[in-house]
């Protein structure tokens, strides 16, 4: 088991890193980029398949992450907690995406 007691999350509602409470999503996905222990998360979140949010991303999200690239961080925030599409990255921080495919970090809309 990850010991979250010194974590970001370890302060707020754990209802809120379920999935169906979408509308604190932003928030979630803003705490969990500011923690410390956001790589090691991730990383037992995508080894065990944890339901719920880790990392700040979804169940889903990890899933496209382990399939997906190296994990990349924001140009703009540099937060680590990057989706990855097929020509695009997305920062579930603060919310910029870029097109990965173009030789500089200009954020798309």
């Amino acid at each position: 088991m990850f010991d979250t007691s010194n974590a970001e999350c370890s302060k707020y509602d754990p209802a809120w890193w379920e999935p169906q409470h979408g509308r604190v999503r932003d928030e979630v996905a803003r705490i969990c980029a500011a923690c410390p222990l956001n790589d090691p998360c991730l990383a037992w979140a995508t080894s065990n398949n944890e339901f719920g949010i880790w990392a700040g991303l979804t169940r889903e999200q990890r899933i496209q992450l382990r399939r997906g690239k190296q994990r990349a961080k924001c140009p703009i925030c540099k937060a680590g907690s990057v989706w990855n599409g097929e020509d695009d990255q997305i920062c579930a921080f603060c919310g910029i995406s870029w097109n990965v495919r173009r030789k500089t970090a200009e954020p798309v809309r």
